[in-house]
């Protein structure tokens, strides 16, 4: 009630549309280049209108409230009918993945000043950082949209633990010290496998950290090969040379090898 409260006094400022001029063109574009409305209303002619925007710039939720609410709101004139859509937009959270896409009318009576709508929000126990997406208002019909709040950001807050919520219960009891270290060790390995588009980075973060591994096998078989080939004198291991009967050509490739970044 009381976020409500302190959300809804935040949208007491409500700008109207200028007139345009070359200062305020009669079409403006936002800052994503999504939306685009228009004004052609005159400066004597913008009382009584009525304004349509959201009631607040930022909302909240958490991921397992599996919802979020938020508002639009009517100023000004509450004579007639009026109307607008409101849809969702991918900003850090990805439709179908953090949230579902929506879209709709909003539809507004005589009189009627508020409408409240729902989003859903996709349930996981995976741990999360905080994401948000859009909320946006367009396509106003008997009204006119607000300067600023036609715009709006959903933040979804995680409460899940990390890497998992597998160990809920021994962290909010404080057994911290206690928990299986095989086991969060997995958990945090399933974490990385499982997230859409980390994966692939962890996958190849790996196969790269073995590349010292195999460098050090490098160098243990070029140094035998020094040893069993190139220094033998007989005609039978000037035939296994890289380089055929040359000994110091051989040598030459070996110590390109040893110092070339592999």
């Amino acid at each position: 009630e009381l976020l409500h409260t302190m959300t809804a006094s935040m949208a007491a400022y409500v700008p109207l549309v200028t007139t345009p001029s070359d200062e305020h063109p009669a079409s403006i574009e936002d800052l994503d280049g999504q939306i685009q409305w228009e004004s052609h209303v005159e400066a004597d002619d913008r009382v009584g209108h009525s304004i349509v925007q959201l009631s607040a710039p930022i909302y909240y939720a958490e991921k397992h409230d599996g919802i979020v609410s938020f508002d639009v709101v009517r100023h000004g004139s509450l004579e007639g009918r009026c109307q607008c859509m409101y849809s969702t937009q991918d900003s850090g959270a990805v439709a179908g993945q953090q949230y579902i896409a929506q879209r709709g009318h909003v539809f507004f009576e005589t009189g009627e000043h508020t409408k409240s709508f729902t989003l859903q929000l996709v349930k996981s126990n995976v741990w999360a950082a905080t994401v948000e997406f859009k909320i946006m208002l367009s396509e106003p019909e008997g009204c006119l949209l607000g300067h600023y709040l036609h715009i709006g950001r959903v933040k979804v807050l995680d409460d899940n633990y990390f890497p998992s919520s597998k160990f809920a219960d021994s962290i909010k009891a404080g057994e911290v010290s206690s928990l299986p270290g095989v086991s969060l060790f997995w958990e945090y390995m399933w974490w990385n496998l499982a997230g859409k588009g980390l994966a692939w980075k962890t996958m190849l973060s790996m196969v790269m950290d073995q590349l010292r591994n195999l460098y050090l096998l490098l160098m243990i078989w070029m140094h035998m090969y020094l040893v069993n080939v190139v220094c033998e004198t007989s005609d039978e291991s000037k035939r296994n040379l890289l380089v055929a009967d040359d000994v110091d050509r051989t040598i030459y490739v070996l110590s390109f090898l040893t110092v070339a970044p592999i």
